[in-house]
């Protein structure tokens, strides 16, 4: 009876502590020194930041050659260690592995997907076991029925990409806000899509809208068929997006496509929360390479991306496929350097969320927090007791999520009076 009563008193002061703190209050408004719209007293990004327009001169270039000839619509783009992977958006059962050979791009080899039976693939994502192709074209009249994305499970020999793949998995969609059907002259349609990410539990759409010039985002389960792709949020663009890719740090999404007079632009979004990207920082940068039609992107790493674009020729103009580089570093620099900003996140609404909660002791218990501003710090002390109140870790965490393995069967309270404390059963 006194161990029971002395729990709940353990809970009580853990729910006086946890809730204590969120009664802080938050400003909204645009929290990058960069933007000309920063406010000073702003403690949580609204996507509200207005920049000075930006022309950006490629960092590297390398032109398709002869022996490369054959990639003449590089659409999509992904990258493994040294190589990258591209692919062309006409039918087709292959991509390609490409590298550079001096100013020039190189075919490696080609990579044949059995059973592979696409209409209009326009991009390529990845995860560590799949490949995700998206056959989710939809420009030529805004009425295809047919739309998906083939999930490909990848193969090695000896740490190398398998010449040959098999579908794993195919995931039929529609939009679930499309009711109209009716065809549409080419190029006219809201209802297009080449772009998309991949993240670990989800696949996020982002559509190439020919009527509003911005991008829709839609979510679907990364398996399952006959989907029904999940309106989020629209981000303002002026553009036609064409093809998308988080960071390795997972804290930066970019987005590349073109204007309807075929002027290309990267825009890069930075300082959301989660997946959150109407509410980051929306920064449009326009590329210094008039009438190139870029497809792809990827990122090098946390700064760097690599775009590729399509052959495009008419009476007065012509460009050749190429690949790319761009520095966007800059972009995030004064907010990551930010001092006011970084003292402001100490007094941010933090809130510490445990997954999974009862967990197994051989499970891996996840410290998420929530209302963490990515491109600032984390620095918090979270500490371990056991219902003795007695001390047993003390955990520094430095980034918005923590992985813990460490805990035996039993009862404890995890947190700190900033964040509050949980209550975690371990069994």
């Amino acid at each position: 009876m006194k161990i029971r009563n002395f729990t709940v008193r353990i809970f009580v002061i853990v729910l006086f502590l946890g809730n204590h703190h969120f009664l802080v209050a938050q400003i909204r408004g645009c929290i990058d020194p960069s933007a000309s719209n920063f406010n000073d007293k702003a403690t949580i990004n609204d996507g509200s930041c207005l920049y000075k327009s930006v022309t950006l001169n490629p960092i590297a270039y390398f032109s398709t050659s002869k022996q490369s000839e054959e990639l003449i619509e590089m659409s999509g783009l992904e990258k493994r260690d040294s190589l990258w992977y591209t692919h062309n958006d006409n039918p087709s059962d292959v991509f390609f592995e490409i590298g550079i050979e001096g100013d020039s791009i190189k075919v490696n080899r080609k990579i044949i997907v059995k059973g592979l039976d696409v209409v209009d693939w326009e991009e390529i994502a990845s995860d560590s076991d799949y490949f995700y192709l998206g056959d989710f074209g939809n420009n030529a009249n805004g009425a295809r029925g047919d739309l998906k994305i083939v999930k490909v499970r990848k193969a090695f020999q000896s740490g190398i990409l398998n010449d040959s793949l098999l579908v794993a998995e195919i995931l039929n969609f529609s939009y679930e806000d499309q009711i109209d059907y009716t065809p549409l002259s080419s190029n006219k349609t809201n209802f297009d899509c080449e772009a998309m990410i991949v993240t670990d539990d989800s696949i996020y759409l982002f559509t190439k809208q020919w009527q509003s010039l911005n991008t829709v985002v839609y979510r679907l389960a990364k398996s399952g068929s006959d989907q029904i792709a999940r309106k989020l949020t629209a981000i303002k663009i002026d553009g036609l997006v064409t093809g998308a890719k988080l960071s390795p740090d997972k804290k930066k999404l970019a987005l590349i496509g073109y204007s309807n007079m075929l002027q290309p632009f990267i825009t890069c979004i930075y300082g959301f929360q989660q997946t959150e990207f109407q509410l980051g920082c929306i920064r449009k940068l326009n590329l210094n390479m008039p009438f190139f039609q870029m497809e792809g992107i990827c990122w090098e790493n946390d700064s760097i991306v690599s775009v590729v674009n399509e052959k495009f020729a008419n009476t007065f103009i012509q460009t050749n496929s190429s690949l790319q580089q761009y520095d966007l570093g800059f972009c995030w620099e004064k907010l990551a350097n930010n001092q006011l900003g970084i003292g402001k996140f100490e007094g941010m609404n933090l809130k510490l969320q445990i997954s999974p909660n009862p967990i197994r002791h051989n499970e891996t218990l996840k410290l998420i927090f929530m209302g963490a501003n990515r491109c600032l710090p984390i620095n918090e002390e979270i500490f371990v007791t056991n219902m003795k109140g007695q001390k047993l870790m003390t955990i520094q965490v430095t980034s918005d999520r923590f992985e813990l393995n460490q805990l035996v069967p039993g009862d404890y309270a995890i947190g700190n009076q900033k964040v509050g404390f949980i209550m975690v059963s371990v069994i």
